[in-house]
């Protein structure tokens, strides 16, 4: 799961967690929401070590997306939550 929140300075910033572990990455205000969103998912999944190609589609509910490893799907799948700006 992934979500926008801001820092002790007021920067934004990206927060991606699964079970294994948790990633805070800076938010990049040249790329859109989706893809801050992605890269700090894929970024938590590649320090877990989890390889593969990853496909994204929206959650059941509609509150956000699911990545999922096609090639490894035993490596499980996480979320991620679009943040108020509506985008993504």
């Amino acid at each position: 799961m992934t979500r926008y929140q801001t820092d002790a300075n007021g920067s934004g910033q990206v927060v991606a967690k699964c079970a294994a572990r948790r990633r805070v990455d800076a938010w990049d205000h040249g790329a859109g929401v989706y893809q801050n969103h992605a890269d700090t998912a894929f970024r938590l999944a590649s320090s877990l070590g989890w390889t593969g190609r990853w496909v994204a589609g929206g959650s059941p509910d509609g509150s956000g997306y699911v990545f999922v490893n096609v090639e490894r799907p035993q490596e499980g799948a996480f979320f991620v939550v679009p943040d108020s700006y509506g985008e993504g």
